[in-house]
């Protein structure tokens, strides 16, 4: 974990545990494409469907914005454990985790919705390299 975000993340009460460091192309490769086949096209896809033919055609939008959001907050809660082995959580470092990866959740999912599974792909990668671009230079 770089000195910097340990740093914004004591201010919120976490503390460092362990010295997990990745490469940085673990982040796009893996988030990019193994979370959004998993979230998006597993996840979401298959519970838009179920919901839809529980709920019939009348339902179908409603079928889908629940599994956005569904899929969304599963998405969020997944990043916990592997925080957790960074840092001591706190609620709030909780609360932050969900709510970011939350609204990326529904931000892939319109994306993937519009226009596929390789644009969200492409949009989640393209989050984690601005993410080590804004750490490099801040």
């Amino acid at each position: 974990m770089g000195a910097a975000l340990g740093h914004r993340l004591a201010g919120l009460g976490a503390r460092p545990v362990g010295p997990t460091q990745f490469p940085w192309w673990i982040g796009p490769l893996y988030g990019g494409l193994a979370e959004e086949v998993i979230a998006r096209w597993g996840v979401m896809s298959l519970l838009a469907w179920g919901l839809a033919r529980v709920w019939g055609e009348r339902r179908q939008r409603l079928a889908l914005v629940l599994a956005v959001v569904v899929s969304a907050l599963a998405f969020g809660a997944a990043h916990l454990p592997m925080l957790a082995a960074q840092i001591d959580l706190s609620p709030a470092i909780v609360a932050r985790t969900l709510v970011l990866n939350a609204l990326g959740g529904v931000v892939y999912a319109v994306v993937f919705i519009r226009h596929g599974l390789e644009a969200a792909m492409a949009a989640h990668a393209s989050t984690h390299l601005g993410l080590l671009a804004a750490r490099a230079w801040g």
